[in-house]
This record gives C-alpha cells, structure tokens and sequence, in this order.
C-alpha cells in the first residue's frame, strides 16, 4: 500500500483516492462514489473557465475583425442573395460554435444603416418580396440600383430590427426613409398594329370627271412589334422597339379617275324630250310656218323637260323669231345642236352643259300651232336631218 502525502490524506493517514481493503465493502463504495464526484467537479470547473475565457477573446476577435465579417449582395436572375467574404482559418468553426441567439446582421444601403435582421436569409426574404411588386409576367430583369451589405456582429443580447420594419425603411414607396430602394426594371412584350395602304389616283381623260373605278384592291399591312420597357420603380421611363416583324406586307389600291368634264361632249346624241315625233326634216306642207322644215318637232306636254342632246357650251339662250325661246349648244367637235318654242329657258350664254341636263321647258313660243320642242343638228353651220345621228 502506498501512502500519500498529509495534504491528500484523510486522517488516519489514507488518501481519498487510494481505495484499499480495509473497512466494510459499503464503506469502499461510499469512497468510489466520493472520488467520482470530486473529478467531475474539477473537470467541469476547468472547462467553464477555459470556455468563458475563449468565447471572450473570439467575440473580441469577431468584431474586432469587422471586415472579415462584411456580406455583400450580389444579383443572379433577378434574385438576390448574400454571399460572404474569404473568411480566415478557424472563423467557420468560431461561427458555428456561437449561439444564433448572439448574432447580428446590421444592413447598409450605400453605406448608411438601414437596420439589422435575425438571418441573410431574413434579409433575402425581404428583399424578394419588395421587388415582386414591381415584377410582372412580363418581367425580364429587375436589380436593385443601390449598394447593399451587411455587418455580422456577434452580442450577448442582440435587438433586431426586425424584416417589417427594415421592409418599411427599404419599401421605394417611403419617401421619409433616406435608405429607400430603387428597383429597375425591364419588361418585354408584344403589341401589334395594320398599316393602312396607300392609294395611287391614274388620271383618265376618256373618263367622265367624277367617276373612278378600282383597278387593283388595296390589302393592309400587318407588323407585330416587340417593345422592351425600362421602369423605375413601375414608372417606365423609356420604352423602345427592339425587333419589328411584318406579317404581311402592304398593297397600296390603284384607282383611274375620269378627268373629263361632265359638260364635255361626248360625240353622241340623246333624244332632247319624250314624246311624239309630228314633224321631219325636209319638205312638207303646211299652213303655219316653214314648208322645208330644217329639223324635227317632237309634241309633248306643257313645262315638260327639254335636255342637252350632248355636252358643250350655250353659245345663244333668248328670243329668236320664228323660234320663240331659243337655246343653241356649240359641242366640242364643232357641231352645234337647238331647241326652239321653249316656254322657259334655264341656262344661259357662255354656260357648259352636260349630256342630259335639263336646259328649258317644252312650251309654244313663236310660230307654232301646238306644245313641242323643235331640234336642229347643224354640221358647219348648215342644218342636217337630226334622225340619224339620234339613237
């Protein structure tokens, strides 16, 4: 048995841990158990110690290391994430070994102090959330124009800020917040149109001035634009064209237009009245008027209609006697076409008239024994028999 020195022995000179025979097997186990207990004891206040003293000096080292601990934002498709420094040897194991509880996330917006949040992924979560209001289905990019970092710290009793209240402070919307976001944009989308045609006008002087007629349709063209729009917090501040398709191409109309006047003349003539032929040209007897008749006479009813048997220019509208109300019309080619025994004449000298247009009314004027109109043809002044030139 070997002894131990008085300060380790009880006082019958045996140590408490030099466990013998002697005494009682109860009494052996009480000195076991004693023992145990004791090495905990020490074990236990010797880990405290050293625990206290190197979470002191990490929590030094950690703040006092501020730019190790700095995170800084970086976008990637529209979402942003933090993503931390190069840390140092030891600084993850340090990190994991605190207690969540005792860190702290301070956030700057270009450098000025926005809040702090309990997490990056707090931090995120607020961020994703701001810039989902200003994103639509037609969002192709959206960024945040700032600067944003954070500081780790790590503190016996933390106070976040708290993601509502950083949300508010960030929201681009708070005008009071000098660390209010801006959230850019980029939106791409579609939008369609027709062009309408165009019209090319052929003049046609062998058509009557008025009229046209469509020679080839017009077809309307069809463009489908792809826009892109910059926005600045939803406000777009510049919207641009950035591909242009055109489906179908535009076909412009082409149209002939008459550019002959209406009162020219057309080398033809019409009837200049309905009703009935009495009289022809040439020899006849009679007992009032001519007995070589140098037109015909054509009987109808009283104020009946008396029209231009073609277009040209009135050259003589009055009184003529023998004729009564008299109307001669010059046409183009020369010929000059007229109408006597009118009750009423409705054109004047120097007026152009159209084939067909009403210019006096049927009547008895001068010698005449009934209601009619008498019609010349005069080919170089010299009367000719109207019938064959009529239809």
């Amino acid at each position: 048995m070997s002894r131990k020195n008085k300060s380790n022995t009880d006082k019958n000179g045996f140590s408490l841990f030099d466990i013998k025979c002697f005494g009682t097997i109860a009494e052996r186990a009480t000195l076991r158990r004693i023992r145990s207990a004791a090495i905990a004891c020490i074990c236990l206040a010797v880990i405290y110690a050293a625990s206290t003293t190197a979470s002191a000096a990490y929590a030094a080292w950690f703040n006092g290391n501020s730019e190790l601990a700095e995170m800084s934002m970086a976008s990637s498709d529209g979402e942003f994430k933090a993503y931390g420094a190069e840390e140092p040897s030891g600084f993850s194991s340090f990190v994991t070994s605190l207690s969540n509880s005792k860190l702290e996330y301070i956030v700057y917006i270009d450098g000025v102090e926005a809040g702090s949040v309990d997490s990056i992924d707090t931090l995120n979560d607020v961020l994703d959330e701001l810039i989902s209001r200003y994103k639509t289905d037609r969002t192709v990019s959206a960024e945040i124009e700032q600067s944003i970092s954070t500081k780790c710290v790590y503190t016996e009793s933390p106070v976040f800020f708290g993601a509502d209240r950083l949300s508010r402070a960030l929201d681009p919307n708070n005008l009071n917040s000098e660390c209010r976001l801006t959230i850019n944009t980029v939106e791409n989308y579609e939008t369609s149109y027709t062009v309408p045609y165009d019209t090319v006008t052929i003049d046609d002087p062998e058509l009557d001035e008025g009229v046209t007629r469509i020679v080839t349709p017009g077809v309307k063209g069809f463009v489908v634009d792809t826009l892109c729009d910059t926005l600045v917090n939803g406000e777009v501040t510049e919207s641009r064209i950035v591909r242009s398709e055109t489906l179908v191409e535009k076909s412009d109309e082409v149209v002939i237009s008459g550019t002959k006047p209406l009162t020219a003349s057309t080398g033809t003539y019409i009837w200049p009245a309905d009703g009935t032929l009495t009289s022809y040209f040439g020899y006849r007897n009679v007992s009032v008027g001519s007995t070589y008749h140098k037109g015909i006479d054509i009987v109808g009813q009283y104020g009946q209609d008396i029209w231009a048997s073609d277009g040209g220019e009135v050259i003589f509208a009055g009184w003529m006697s023998g004729y009564g109300n008299f109307i001669k019309i010059q046409h183009d080619n020369g010929e000059i076409s007229c109408y006597g025994h009118c009750c009423e004449l409705l054109v004047s000298e120097g007026d152009r008239v159209y084939q067909g247009q009403v210019i006096a009314h049927m009547g008895s004027t001068g010698t005449a024994t009934a209601v009619h109109v008498h019609f010349e043809i005069r080919v170089e002044n010299v009367q000719v028999d109207p019938l064959p030139y009529l239809p």
